[in-house]
């Protein structure tokens, strides 16, 4: 079998584990941790979505990402996929509200209302230091959250 066959048998066989729909074209085998699809194949395991944009659009370049536009990561459908950079793909998630901030962080030690008390207290003129006590956190965290530097989505109450 020559290299073009095996690669056309590849191919044929990868979309016989896609579920199409009107929208997102679903993967039926197997799934990392995060949901992405995943396809072995030259004894290699790749990204169902990488392998679907390379069987369909050519060649990733060396450093870029395969984006989905839908936010799905079982979605293989080659209309949902476009290639960006890891600062595009950041970028792409902050918009879309899909970043660990605030307590969607596991390691935040805080709340939403804890820090709008914080600016409220600090505005009535506490010191961080207090504050880092009254809080439990230290009073570089409660400078960075004064000054705007992080928690920047929570707003004035």
């Amino acid at each position: 079998m020559t290299a073009i066959e095996r690669y056309l048998k590849e191919r044929a066989r990868f979309w016989t584990h896609v579920h199409r729909t009107d929208g997102c074209w679903l993967w039926t085998a197997a799934t990392n941790s995060d949901g992405y699809g995943l396809w072995h194949i030259a004894g290699k395991t790749v990204q169902a979505h990488r392998a679907s944009y390379a069987y369909t659009k050519g060649p990733i370049p060396k450093g870029l990402h395969v984006l989905h536009s839908c936010d799905n990561p079982t979605c293989v459908n080659p209309a949902h996929l476009s290639l960006g950079t890891n600062q595009t793909n950041v970028d792409d998630s902050v918009s879309k509200g899909r970043n660990c901030r605030g307590t969607r962080n596991g390691n935040s030690k805080l709340t939403e209302d804890q820090v709008r008390q914080i600016r409220a207290r600090y505005a009535a003129g506490e010191s961080y230091p207090d504050l880092g006590i009254a809080f439990g956190v230290t009073s570089v965290l409660i400078g960075q959250i004064v000054r705007n530097k992080i928690w920047k989505h929570v707003n004035p109450a």
